[in-house]
């Protein structure tokens, strides 16, 4: 099983090669250990999710690059994700909230 440090050295060379990544062509590259249960969040922000359904050591991977200045969110078109077969699957919101005074 690949470690946090593992994968963000994975991720870092593909960056490197490639330049810009989608989350899919990250995922993709680690394989399937990048799967599981949790979500990217934006740093300082726990209620944005920016991709959902990888492991721990995935996120816990690109805390790693953060940190090392390697990597930064960024914001992607949508279409990247439709033609790299894939899009984040998120709950809708069903209700609406009132603005208060």
């Amino acid at each position: 099983m690949k470690t946090a440090e593992q994968m963000a050295d994975e991720m870092t060379a593909l960056i490197v090669q490639r330049g810009d990544v989608s989350f899919v062509e990250l995922i993709k590259h680690i394989g399937p250990e990048a799967r599981g249960e949790f979500g990217v969040c934006l740093p300082g922000f726990p209620n944005i999710m920016l991709w959902n359904n990888v492991s721990q050591a995935f996120v816990d991977g690109l805390e790693i690059m953060r940190k090392r200045g390697q990597v930064e969110p960024r914001p992607a078109h949508v279409l990247v994700y439709f033609a790299d077969g894939q899009v984040p699957c998120m709950p809708a919101i069903t209700f609406s909230l009132k603005a208060q005074r």
